[in-house]
């Protein structure tokens, strides 16, 4: 799995000192949750993120144009945007993180009764299950 963020942001500099990572998703209508758990893999000014790059819209890349970090106190919510001075302008604050699984746990949400599973990838390449209580 993997997401985009801005290298500015909090999560960015926690992942740098600690990449232990867990994200979880939760899909309503078939009721499904998962948690996966693993270490992060961060990429920055990467192959990786100039293929992201190329591949954003113009309105994705102003994301990354903004003055300010994420999570940084603003006075006024457009003041921090800043126009394209290139195709580029930007890039340098893209950064891609990178989840290597190393367990899964899977939970079905059902008025019949829940099902849970977790599954344990080993450095050795095998997997481990089991069901456990909901």
């Amino acid at each position: 799995l993997h997401f985009h963020t801005d290298q500015r942001a909090e999560k960015w500099r926690e992942l740098q000192a600690d990449p232990r990572l867990s994200i979880h998703f939760y899909l309503p209508e078939p009721k499904l949750q998962f948690r996966f758990r693993g270490q992060a893999i961060l990429e920055h000014q990467s192959s990786m993120t100039e293929t992201k790059w190329q591949s954003m819209s113009r309105s994705s890349r102003a994301c990354y144009r903004v003055i300010k970090g994420p999570g940084t106190p603003i006075d006024n919510p457009v003041q921090d945007l800043v126009p394209a001075q290139s195709s580029d302008h930007g890039y340098e604050n893209l950064a891609i993180v990178k989840l290597h699984i190393e367990s899964l746990d899977w939970l079905y949400l059902s008025s019949l009764g829940h099902l849970r599973a977790q599954f344990q990838w080993c450095t050795d390449g095998t997997l481990n299950s089991h069901w456990v209580g909901p």
